[in-house]
């Protein structure tokens, strides 16, 4: 037998359809933004990736597994992965250490004192990178850079900078984490001011030092920051592009032949579309590697704090 609602029944049904109206209108555009900027493109460079498709020309074929294989084979794209794993490991290290030294300091600081330094620091990475090359130019300049000039100050030789192979790499990537990690400074200093005063004071009354809790209190309970911040770290090395191709193109050689600067060259300077398409699939997987190395580290951590046990038969002997 059928009952009909009541009057506030039905007022409460209307308040929930109403509820999921507004959150669809608020969701759909987005979805659909999603759909046309990020999954067709995506799904696009993926299928080209395997065909020979030129910028040029309207038509191609299926080509297989041909330009993973020419770019595994190719000199320069191998090249412009190894100088992106050197970027990275130059670039994430660097900038999680300068971050986290920052972020101490921050906080041992007064609330007006840090507010004002907060915002210098931070400052380098809303500003256009293209006028920071710019600035970084005059002073890599090899006769009129404020470097050399110290240099010579000091009676130390003068130094090529971006026209040397062995420094070039390292010089942009000085720009890179300059320009950076002022934004993980905050993350991390705000993760710092979340740390319960409870558990430091307790260190504090067991008698540790200031290494003990940074080593023992602080660093475990900023597990995920940390993970989240070298992520991003290393996501933003293998991205690594304007200072690359605006100071140097590449040069000297290809010592600052990265994998972004490859892929626009092959893609928009010499329209080679399919070759390019793969060389992005190759960057994807790294990044999307890295990722999961996140996700995989943060589940097991969750699981263990949790106190989930695992399997049976996957246990310790």
């Amino acid at each position: 037998m059928n009952e009909k609602l009541s009057p506030r029944s039905h007022r409460t049904l209307t308040r929930k359809g109403r509820r999921n109206l507004f959150a669809l209108a608020v969701l759909l555009p987005f979805a659909v933004w999603m759909m046309i900027y990020m999954l067709v493109p995506l799904v696009s460079v993926i299928y080209y990736s395997f065909t020979n498709a030129k910028m040029a020309y309207d038509d191609y074929k299926f080509m297989g597994l041909y330009q993973y294989t020419k770019m595994f084979t190719n000199a320069s794209a191998v090249a412009s992965i190894v100088n992106s794993l050197k970027a990275a490991l130059i670039i994430m290290p660097t900038s999680l250490v300068l971050s986290m030294l920052t972020a101490l300091g921050l906080n041992a600081l007064g609330d007006r004192f840090r507010n004002l330094y907060t915002f210098i620091y931070f400052l380098p990475y809303v500003l256009s990178m293209t006028a920071v090359c710019l600035v970084w130019r005059y002073l890599y300049h090899e006769q009129f850079g404020v470097f050399n000039t110290i240099l010579e100050f000091l009676g130390l030789p003068r130094q090529q900078f971006l026209k040397s192979s062995s420094q070039a790499l390292f010089c942009l990537c000085v720009i890179h984490i300059w320009s950076v990690f002022g934004y993980y400074t905050v993350i991390l200093l705000s993760a710092l001011r979340g740390i319960d005063k409870a558990v430091l004071e307790a260190a504090d009354i067991d008698g540790a030092n200031a290494f003990q809790k940074f080593f023992k209190v602080t660093l475990p309970l900023l597990k995920n920051q940390l993970l989240f911040v070298c992520i991003m770290l290393t996501t933003s090395a293998f991205m690594f592009f304007t200072p690359s191709q605006m100071l140097t193109d590449g040069t000297p050689g290809t010592s600052t032949l990265v994998m972004l600067l490859y892929i626009y060259k092959q893609g928009i300077q010499q329209g080679d579309i399919a070759y390019s398409s793969a060389m992005s699939v190759i960057l994807m997987l790294i990044i999307l590697f890295f990722s999961l190395v996140q996700w995989v580290l943060t589940q097991d951590r969750e699981k263990k704090r949790r106190g989930i046990k695992p399997a049976a038969g996957k246990e310790a002997v």
